[in-house]
């Protein structure tokens, strides 16, 4: 399942720990199912940890300004430092991966588009600054998506192109580098507190939004990581013959 947010309304998840676990200011990946038809400009986000204004750790949007359509990462509130090289706002569900890496005053970001790489940028001098409003859909001024979201998470490292894939094959969080994961909301839309199950305990509560049908992955978990790998033939022994 998944939760439907509207621009039009106020709603918002907020997650706990916004302060601490989730306020990332290095080194991080973020994972979601996204599907909207949105061409706006403006600001919505997917996901943020914000205090106010170009205070920010990250921010991300399914569509803004110059890249009306394709998702981007703010590396702080002040605008996109990057966003994707493909647009998602066909009205399908799609996957998408967004991977910082780098160090202050020199950043790249990352984006995977079911499973694809979707355009990199490196080179970014604008730095994260400690945030203390971590959401799902807008951020403590608002800025709700015209948008269902679902399977969000968030890592402190960064995920490989091959996690990428797995992910967008139906691989869940937990099973992409357990240790490093801080959060994993699946949003299914069936408790009024959205549990975080990465342990983290950054559990989200709901205002608004709508229980929606969720993305096209496989109700049963995949092996991870054989699932990816291609199979391995058999190996035969010629065992030798006995002429009686």
């Amino acid at each position: 399942m998944a939760r439907l947010f509207t621009s039009a309304s106020s709603d918002i998840i907020t997650l706990a720990n916004g302060g601490t676990t989730l306020s990332l200011t290095g080194v991080m990946s973020a994972a979601f199912w996204l599907k909207t038809t949105t061409t706006t400009g403006s600001v919505t986000m997917v996901i943020g940890n914000q205090s106010s204004g170009a205070v920010a750790s990250y921010i991300i949007t399914p569509s803004y300004s110059a890249f009306v359509g394709k998702v981007t990462f703010w590396n702080d509130g002040g605008g996109p430092s990057a966003g994707a090289s493909v647009t998602t706002n066909d009205g399908n569900w799609h996957h998408l991966v967004c991977v910082r890496t780098g160090s202050t005053g020199n950043w790249t970001i990352a984006f995977y588009v079911d499973g694809v790489a979707s355009g990199s940028t490196s080179g970014i001098a604008t730095n994260p600054t400690a945030g203390g409003f971590a959401a799902i859909g807008g951020s403590n001024v608002g800025f709700p998506p015209d948008a269902t979201l679902a399977d969000m998470a968030l890592w402190n490292v960064a995920l490989t192109a091959t996690e990428a894939l797995g992910l967008s094959r139906g691989i869940r969080p937990n099973r992409i580098r357990p240790t490093a994961l801080v959060a994993w909301l699946p949003l299914d839309g069936i408790a009024s507190t959205e549990p975080d199950l990465s342990g983290g305990k950054s559990n989200g509560t709901v205002t608004g939004t709508a229980k929606a049908f969720g993305p096209p992955f496989a109700p049963f978990t995949p092996r991870w990581p054989p699932y990816l790998l291609p199979p391995v033939p058999p190996t035969f022994i010629l065992m030798p013959q006995i002429v009686m």
